[in-house]
């Protein structure tokens, strides 16, 4: 059973198996995929979210974006340096959800 941990403004970090968002592989290097939830805590997956990369001091990182269906995308990492990163993610009128992710540039 999954957990989520909520702050203030709805933003959600989901964990656990059946909740969860999929980003492989991880570590990445030039890219990583990732798998959304159908649904969780209430979303829908009929509509693209918008996806953003943060680093630690969460400024924006530049990615590429290629989506395969609502749920499923590869980010390209060309330009991302080496470290921790969240991918942020949000689809209108539904809570924030965020995942870590580690980047290993050669």
């Amino acid at each position: 059973m999954g957990y989520s941990i909520h702050t203030s403004v709805q933003e959600t970090l989901i964990r656990g198996e059946e909740n969860s968002v999929q980003v492989y592989p991880n570590p990445a290097q030039s890219f990583t995929d990732i798998r959304l939830p159908a649904s969780s805590g209430g979303w829908v997956s009929n509509s693209v979210p918008n996806l953003q990369v943060l680093d630690a001091a969460g400024r924006v990182q530049p990615i590429t974006v290629q989506w395969s269906d609502p749920n499923a995308a590869r980010l390209g990492l060309e330009e991302v340096p080496s470290g921790l990163y969240y991918l942020q993610i949000q689809r209108k009128g539904q809570p924030t959800l965020y995942t870590k992710f580690l980047v290993t540039q050669p």
